[in-house]
């Protein structure tokens, strides 16, 4: 997601990288319209905040269920997109990242630039040659 060639929008990426696994939430009951029961994990947003001050009721009770919090325009049909949705923000919607689940693991905390998909695999094969040398070295 964090790579210059994912299909997130720039201030989701900005926003992910920028965080720690401290402000990722847990949850099966945010984001569960088109996804029920599905556990995930996400960056802390007003979707979410709005949810949990209002002690975290399930879907149809939540604060502003049923809403239109967006649009997507793909092949020329646009649609819109219900508030506690499951989607992905694309460069095909139009809406507030603020009501999108902004999907983020505990490693978030891990990942602080955006780069090249390219990059990240030099690099993750950079780091993982030297944990082997390190290892071999002590044997």
């Amino acid at each position: 997601m964090a790579s210059e060639e994912g299909v997130v929008p720039r201030a989701d990426k900005e926003r992910s990288v920028s965080s720690g696994a401290e402000v990722t939430v847990y949850t099966e009951d945010v984001f569960d319209v088109g996804w029920p029961d599905a556990p995930h994990r996400i960056l802390r947003n007003t979707a979410v905040r709005e949810w949990e001050a209002a002690g975290k009721p399930p879907s149809g009770r939540r604060p502003g269920s049923g809403t239109i919090i967006a649009t997507r325009t793909r092949d020329g049909q646009t649609s819109e997109i219900e508030r506690y949705s499951s989607v992905t923000a694309t460069p095909e919607y139009a809406g507030d990242l603020e009501y999108f689940p902004l999907w983020a693991g505990q490693s978030c905390g891990l990942v602080h630039d955006i780069k090249p998909a390219g990059q990240i695999v030099r690099d993750t094969v950079r780091e993982a040659e030297q944990v082997i040398g390190r290892l071999c070295s002590s044997s």
